[in-house]
């Protein structure tokens, strides 16, 4: 039951988050952070609340490179997790 609690809690987190943060802004965010195109198309999935595994499935790589994908984004933004980073891109979004 708490498993299937934290994955509500989670969706609702990322689907308020994502609709704070629109689509049109992944350019702006990934020219400040130096992203490559692969970075910003998880980025934006990231932003939709995909899953590792979902985002792998929608770009055809695996969940172990999609993970590598975000090492690298969480080392160029200082975000440690993914709700850090959404916090962060939404504060840089807001500024």
């Amino acid at each position: 039951a708490s498993f299937l609690c934290w994955k509500v809690l989670r969706f609702s987190f990322f689907k308020k988050m994502s609709s704070l943060i629109k689509a049109e802004t992944i350019p702006l965010i990934a020219e400040a952070y130096s992203l490559s195109d692969r970075e910003k198309d998880i980025a934006y999935r990231v932003i939709r609340g995909l899953s590792t595994k979902a985002i792998g499935d929608e770009l055809h790589i695996s969940a172990y490179t999609v993970q590598d994908h975000l090492k690298s984004f969480f080392l160029k933004t200082g975000a440690g997790n993914r709700r850090e980073l959404m916090w962060k891109l939404l504060d840089d979004v807001l500024e």
